[in-house]
């Protein structure tokens, strides 16, 4: 496969955050024809997408679109157990190693150091039966602070714990931007790429980064981890893992500038262009 053919190219999970960036960016490419891969035929696309209906519980719905593809980019949508991941990602791997050349697979950093979790029995199977595969191990979305949306529309207070926990985020571009080059230029096969953000940001820095984004300010009111567990509904493994960031934090790396030639985008970045999920259509207004 070179960058001088027409390459096809099949997103699933084309209308989630990463999924759909990934569109976004292979759609101005005009060496990749691009088809778009949802549960949502109502999903909008840029000129020149083709819309394909998937549904990976489904296996049936994804052999038809397979005919002519190139290089699959693959996000797992079940959060199970290993063994119902492994029942299940049995004959979808199968029929992405016959029918396609290579994937890209969206796992999580967590696979590393877990492999029964549904992340790592996907990364196994991928790599048993695709004959080129690249598996990406992002750290934490810059997106998971859409968790505080609720509490920033209804007001400028923002009760969490462990306001100190400082994470390297990503933000969905930039998974996109490392997808595409794992998807259409050779010289990834069999890499597992830990992607991270430019540097560590404090929760408590998250909400004031999103308070500048929307031209208010915030203010954050620690609460307890049990507090957060016991009114919030925090699950406690979330917790406990959260928790045990602050003693051993995600690393930061380059690999987002060294395989797409560019900075990789900061939490003010992400902030900036996601004002509009913290604001309610009467303070838009204003």
């Amino acid at each position: 496969m070179t960058t001088n053919d027409i390459q096809r190219v099949l997103v699933l999970g084309a209308s989630g955050s990463v999924g759909g960036a990934l569109v976004r960016h292979l759609a101005t490419r005009p060496e990749v024809e691009v088809l778009a891969a949802s549960r949502d035929e109502h999903a909008a696309l840029p000129p020149g997408v083709k819309r394909v209906l998937v549904d990976l519980a489904d296996p049936r719905t994804l052999e038809h679109v397979l005919q002519g593809v190139d290089a699959v980019h693959l996000i797992w949508p079940f959060f199970e157990s290993g063994a119902d991941t492994r029942r299940r990602i049995a004959p979808i791997a199968r029929l992405l190693g016959e029918r396609a050349r290579r994937v890209v697979y969206v796992s999580a950093l967590a696979a590393a150091d877990d492999p029964q979790s549904f992340w790592h029995v996907v990364e196994d199977a991928i790599s048993d039966h695709v004959a080129e595969w690249t598996i990406l191990r992002p750290t934490g979305f810059a997106a998971n602070a859409r968790q505080w949306a609720g509490q920033i529309r209804d007001g400028d207070v923002v009760r969490w714990p462990l306001g100190d926990l400082a994470r390297p985020l990503i933000h969905e571009s930039d998974i996109a931007a490392v997808a595409a080059a794992a998807l259409t230029r050779d010289g990834h096969h069999g890499q597992r790429y830990v992607i991270t953000g430019p540097s560590l940001i404090t929760q408590r820095d998250q909400v004031s980064a999103i308070g500048s984004a929307i031209g208010r300010p915030l203010r954050w009111d620690e609460i307890s981890v049990e507090q957060a567990r016991d009114e919030l509904g925090v699950p406690g493994s979330m917790l406990d893992a959260w928790d045990a960031m602050r003693h051993t934090p995600e690393p930061v790396n380059d690999v987002v500038e060294r395989l797409t030639g560019r900075a990789p985008l900061t939490f003010e970045d992400w902030a900036r262009a996601h004002a509009t999920d913290f604001m309610t259509a009467q303070r838009e207004a204003v």
